[in-house]
C-alpha cells in the first residue's frame, strides 16, 4: 500500500516553510467570518504557525525515530520551548 503524506508534513520532514495561511489559516478566517466554531482547527492553526515561524527563523526542525521501522516518533517543537 502506498502510503501519501499532506504535504505540509513534507515540508516539515525536509525544514520548508509551510503553507499554513493557504492549508489552515483560510479555513480558520472562514469560519470566524461566518460565525462557526471551530476550536480544533483553531489550536491546529496555532500550533502549525508556531512550528512554521520557528522554521522561518532557521531553527531545525523535524521528526526524530529511535527505529525507522517504528511510528512512533517525537516532534521537535524549538518555536514552544521558551
Amino acid at each position: 500500500m502506498n502510503v501519501v503524506e499532506p504535504s505540509i508534513l513534507g515540508d516539515v520532514w525536509n525544514n520548508r516553510q509551510m503553507e499554513v495561511e493557504a492549508i489552515v489559516g483560510n479555513p480558520v478566517r472562514m469560519a470566524r467570518e461566518n460565525d462557526v466554531e471551530a476550536v480544533k482547527l483553531e489550536a491546529i492553526y496555532i500550533l502549525i504557525k508556531s512550528l512554521d515561524e520557528g522554521a522561518s527563523k532557521g531553527e531545525k526542525l523535524g521528526c526524530f525515530c529511535e527505529d525507522e521501522t517504528q511510528k512512533n516518533f517525537k516532534l521537535r517543537w524549538p518555536a514552544l520551548a521558551h
